[in-house]
């Protein structure tokens, strides 16, 4: 258990950390900022295989001085398939916010989560489903919401640790989470229930 959230923090503590490094983001339309900021969420990918994806947004209003919404956002998504790191940038909520997803959530409430665990798949197929969870946090100025940066963090990488516990024989470990979903089992049919 202490092994598993010693991992789980040293995740959490690599986005705080970004978070931290966006103070700057007004200049964000700038060219040269822009590019600083992927190469870090890239890099922080790159080097380390438990990070899945990466998602980092922007409420327009904060990044563009000429935006006089208080909705709408920018997001750059960087995630991994076929050991490559692709991306992808697009605008949302340029109407309106979406107020039942959780992006909204976090942006009128804003705090870190660690949310339970899912099934997705980086490439839509079935055969490339794999249990995950998201790191969210947000990037707040003076404890107002400007934007949010969200990883997928792989909880895969627990299961051969949790099927080496057996303290008893004919025992056996498993992990499960705050609200009962089995993320590590002996029996695999029963993972993600």
């Amino acid at each position: 258990a202490n092994n598993i959230m010693i991992e789980l923090n040293q995740d959490m503590a690599i986005a705080r950390t970004l978070v931290q490094s966006f103070s700057e983001y007004q200049d964000f339309q700038e060219f040269k900022m822009q590019i600083v900021y992927f190469k870090m969420l890239k890099n922080v990918l790159e080097n380390n295989s438990q990070l899945l994806n990466c998602a980092l947004n922007f409420e327009l209003f904060a990044i563009d001085k000429n935006y006089d919404k208080d909705f709408g956002r920018i997001r750059k998504i960087f995630f991994k398939e076929s050991g490559l790191i692709n991306e992808r940038i697009d605008t949302l909520d340029l109407e309106g916010d979406s107020i039942n997803g959780q992006y909204f959530n976090i942006k009128v409430n804003p705090r870190e989560e660690f949310s339970e665990p899912y099934s997705f798949s980086p490439t839509g197929r079935k055969k490339d489903r794999t249990l995950i969870s998201s790191i969210s946090i947000p990037i707040l100025d003076k404890n107002h919401f400007i934007g949010l940066l969200q990883f997928d963090v792989d909880l895969e990488r627990f299961k051969s640790m949790i099927n080496e516990i057996q303290p008893y024989d004919e025992s056996y470990g498993f992990l499960i989470s705050n609200k009962g979903v089995y993320v590590s089992h002996p029996v695999d049919s029963i993972q993600n229930q």
